[in-house]
């Protein structure tokens, strides 16, 4: 997760909900260590700590949380297979762009789904499976 996520979840004492999942927080900043979480700070490129992030997920999905910045990095490096990308008007105020990314890459809308104040859409790559 990208460091303004992170602090936002620590800024407003939310309890950490990834349980001992392993976090790393890209981050060129000291930050302050969430309690009963098993973090990782780093100011590494993403390509070199894709690989542990695989292993450390044991065949299951990598979640990249947050952050225009780090999202756009580990997109141009071809890390990405999907987006979910949740649009709450209501609740965001105002916006960030996405990514970064100067590049136009063509992915796919696979997915919607409509909740109460929330819309959760499901992006897939181009040459990656829907």
């Amino acid at each position: 997760m990208g460091a303004r996520s992170y602090e936002f979840i620590y800024r407003h004492n939310a309890p950490w909900f990834y349980g001992d999942r392993p976090t790393w927080v890209f981050t060129h900043r000291k930050l302050p260590h969430h309690d009963g979480a098993d973090l990782r700070f780093t100011d590494s490129d993403v390509t070199e700590v894709h690989p542990q992030l695989i292993e450390a997920a044991r065949g299951k999905n990598v979640w990249i949380l947050g952050g225009a910045e780090l999202a756009t990095q580990f997109v141009q490096a071809d890390l990405v297979d999907e987006l979910h990308i949740g649009v709450a008007p209501v609740l965001v105020g105002s916006g960030t762009r996405l990514l970064h990314a100067e590049a136009y890459t063509p992915w796919a809308l696979a997915e919607t789904n409509q909740y109460e104040s929330f819309l959760a859409l499901r992006y897939v790559a181009p040459g990656r499976d829907s």
